[in-house]
């Protein structure tokens, strides 16, 4: 991730998988799983999503995000 989380920008790539929209997800209620507060991006259509992202003294919404948007380059290809 480039620059601080709050430069991130709320605006979620397409689902690199199926090219749908996503979504953020959160804060997560309680669940009984303990992923009460944290956040998630979820695609709309096939739901790939990011891991789960928990607030710790920052807010954890734009570490979603940006999780979210980062994508992987193919080898030898520019970034």
């Amino acid at each position: 991730m480039t620059g601080a989380p709050s430069e991130i920008k709320d605006e979620l790539k397409p689902c690199p998988f199926c090219g749908a929209t996503a979504e953020v997800i959160g804060p997560m209620p309680a669940d009984g799983f303990g992923n009460e507060g944290g956040y998630v991006v979820e695609c709309t259509q096939c739901q790939a999503s990011s891991r789960v992202h928990f607030p710790t003294m920052d807010d954890a919404r734009p570490f979603a995000i940006g999780a979210w948007n980062r994508r992987a380059t193919a080898e030898g290809q520019p970034s």
